[in-house]
């Protein structure tokens, strides 16, 4: 995905059309429509007004042109947004329910390790089971 298709995950985010997002940025809803299509790209002074007026930062465009993908989704940022507002208590419980999530999907993710390599194990026998009856001669074997 480009700094286009961003542009356009960002503003519908936002509940934008791009006439709209024009006019708050100070150009032409068809200058929107072509940042998004990636028929030409904002200058400098418009991407500032882009981090701005969608209220993302530099990160969330250019994440897909960068090697470390470590950065956040919208949805990702808006929960951490969310978090940040919660009193000691709300943190606390935030907290608690997604230790419990995240060890309940350890566990299954273990579980299902588990049960594909026992699959790899009893397919590796089967295999080994055909090698070895292969590699009878019937000839000089008496079975």
């Amino acid at each position: 995905m480009g700094i286009g298709k961003r542009i356009r995950e960002a503003r519908e985010a936002a509940g934008l059309k791009q006439k709209e997002l024009g006019e708050m940025i100070g150009v032409t809803g068809a200058a929107i429509a072509n940042y998004e299509n990636e028929v030409s790209h904002p200058k400098e002074p418009i991407l500032y007004a882009l981090f701005d007026a969608l209220n993302i930062d530099a990160n969330f465009l250019f994440q897909d042109m960068v090697k470390n993908k470590s950065f956040l989704s919208l949805e990702e940022q808006e929960h951490i947004k969310k978090y940040r507002t919660l009193d000691g208590y709300g943190k606390r419980a935030v907290d608690a329910v997604l230790d419990i999530e995240a060890e309940r999907c350890q566990r299954e993710n273990e579980s299902r390790l588990e049960v594909a390599a026992r699959a790899g194990d009893r397919r590796e026998q089967e295999v080994d089971a055909i090698d070895f009856k292969n590699s009878i001669d019937p000839e000089t074997t008496d079975i």
